[in-house]
């Protein structure tokens, strides 16, 4: 005969916390981080639900009054809502596939709204040609699910697009602030990420691609209150890129799905590069006695870069082939310019003053807007008035706004 025995009473427990019920693994709930998420070092949260059952309305409400607000701290009063046991947070908890995760789990409201955003106007305004649609509208959202980094891009990079839309709407502050906030998120939790030397395939190809959003995000002040300058932040941030290609290679790059957004020319340049002599003429002038001699080979050859954008707008005109390597010129700087270019010396940021003149002519690229202009204005004030004979050309395009105009400037 056989015996049984009969299984220990227990009571069984519906007070895990998020990580282990979405991976369906028995959490012993131990406070204040469980042993499952203690062991793999993941994020630990524990959500209580109230008796009622939890419903939320599937409409995004606009920022009709302080309560709805993204920055509430407490909820609408009258609401039934989780309370959780950490500060309230707008990034995703661990979680499975994009197919399988119910979002309205993870996400705040006004989360969902501006992905709503991202999916129908704004991820077909950042880019200049349409090689990169699949990966701007399907594949970021999905590795943004996986990797809170680029999902707070992603939200910043929409909320950033809607105070472009509505500058004037009474919630405007509140929408910078959201901006600011999201920006904040994605900086701090990529550079978290990136100190993880042994980055899965999936979260390397995120690294990836939010390397190349961030330039978007960082594009919202084009002259901040410390004067540091958008085309410098650029700069960093394609130094950046650099370094994540390097956890690997780019021949692995080009194996990604969002291989196609990382394309430095769509022609090959037939047209010899030629650059302004008045450049030249501003290298040639320094001496070893100068503190910028050190610099010199490095000063040299970011001209020489140069040279590729006056070759391309005589070869290809105002088409893509020619906004493509506007966007991605900065990538070609070396990090000795780029060191120069932070120090604010005078040299490097009237040629970054000549690169802004052709941002100039990129057109439908709502997040430069405005930028070259402030940012040449800017370049005047910090360089002083002895800089100035080598400013003419950029201060000239200043006032002028029709491509061909500018095309004529730079070409005579």
């Amino acid at each position: 005969m056989t015996a049984f025995v009969s299984k220990r009473p227990h009571k069984k427990s519906r007070g895990g916390c998020k990580t282990c019920k979405t991976r369906k693994v028995k959490c012993d709930e131990a406070q204040p981080k469980c042993s499952f998420c203690e062991k793999r070092d993941l994020k630990c949260v524990y959500i209580y639900k109230s008796a009622a059952s939890l419903s939320n309305s599937a409409s995004i409400p606009s920022f009709s009054s302080e309560n709805d607000s993204p920055f509430s701290a407490s909820p609408v009063r009258g609401e039934q809502t989780d309370i959780e046991l950490v500060p309230r947070s707008w990034s995703l908890s661990p979680a499975p596939s994009f197919q399988s995760m119910s979002t309205s789990s993870f996400m705040s409201r006004n989360d969902l709204r501006l992905m709503h955003h991202w999916s129908t106007i704004t991820w077909n305004t950042i880019n200049v040609t349409d090689q990169a649609d699949g990966v701007l509208l399907l594949h970021a959202p999905q590795l943004g699910f996986g990797n809170e980094f680029l999902l707070n891009c992603i939200l910043g990079i929409s909320s950033f697009h809607m105070e472009h839309l509505i500058p004037n709407c009474p919630e405007i502050n509140l929408i910078k602030q959201q901006t600011s906030l999201y920006r904040v998120r994605a900086l701090n939790s990529f550079r978290e990420n990136l100190g993880n030397l042994h980055l899965s395939l999936e979260n390397w190809e995120a690294s990836l691609l939010t390397s190349i959003l961030l330039v978007v995000l960082c594009s919202k002040d084009y002259v901040s209150t410390d004067g540091d300058l958008a085309v410098v932040n650029w700069i960093v941030l394609y130094r950046g890129l650099a370094s994540v290609i390097m956890m690997r290679s780019y021949a692995d790059v080009q194996k990604l799905n969002v291989a196609p957004i990382f394309k430095r020319e769509l022609t090959s340049l037939r047209t010899v590069p030629v650059v302004p002599q008045i450049l030249i003429d501003m290298v040639e002038k320094i001496n070893p006695l100068d503190s910028d001699f050190e610099y010199l080979e490095w000063y040299c050859k970011a001209i020489d870069v140069l040279g590729i954008l006056y070759a391309g707008l005589r070869q290809d005109g105002l088409t893509p082939p020619l906004f493509v390597r506007i966007i991605s010129w900065p990538s070609f700087l070396s990090e000795e310019f780029s060191r120069c270019a932070q120090e604010k010396r005078p040299r490097s940021l009237i040629i970054l003053a000549y690169y802004l003149v052709f941002t100039k002519l990129v057109n439908g690229l709502w997040w430069l807007d405005g930028s070259s202009n402030a940012q040449i204005n800017a370049i005047v004030k910090m360089i002083g008035p002895e800089w100035l004979v080598y400013m003419r050309l950029p201060l000239e395009a200043t006032y002028l706004n029709k491509p061909e105009e500018i095309t004529g400037l730079l070409l005579r």
